[in-house]
């Protein structure tokens, strides 16, 4: 819960500070009445949706350019069509091929240059 509160004030520091320099909007002080202030706010709603729209485009520009240099890169490197070596990561695994069907076929394993028996010993 903490995270989503981070998250939302994060945000809205990064709109206040992101529309005060893309002149999204006009903060300006007016002297009132003696010993009072008066705050104007004007907002610039179409400067805010061009700029959105603006935003939305370069980004998709961004994504189509990208994932054809990731296209071509593939293509490049993988011209025979073979699976690449993280394609065991993202298969189900009985597609997988293993060595070993079960634990009773894999070899025993080694220390210090021995074999070790899976069987305890007498002495």
């Amino acid at each position: 819960m903490k995270n989503l509160f981070a998250l939302v004030g994060f945000g809205t520091i990064a709109f206040v500070g992101l529309g005060w320099y893309l002149g999204w909007y006009n903060l300006s002080r007016q002297p009132g009445t003696p010993g009072t202030q008066k705050f104007s706010l004007e907002v610039n709603p179409t400067k805010i949706a061009k700029d959105g729209k603006t935003f939305i485009e370069k980004g998709g520009e961004i994504i189509e350019r990208l994932s054809d240099e990731k296209e071509k890169a593939g293509d490049a490197t993988n011209s025979a069509g073979e699976p690449g070596p993280a394609t065991q990561l993202f298969t189900a695994p009985s597609a997988q091929k293993t060595m070993w069907n079960s634990l009773e076929n894999a070899p025993p394993p080694i220390l210090n240059g021995q074999p070790v028996s899976a069987t305890p010993s007498t002495r």
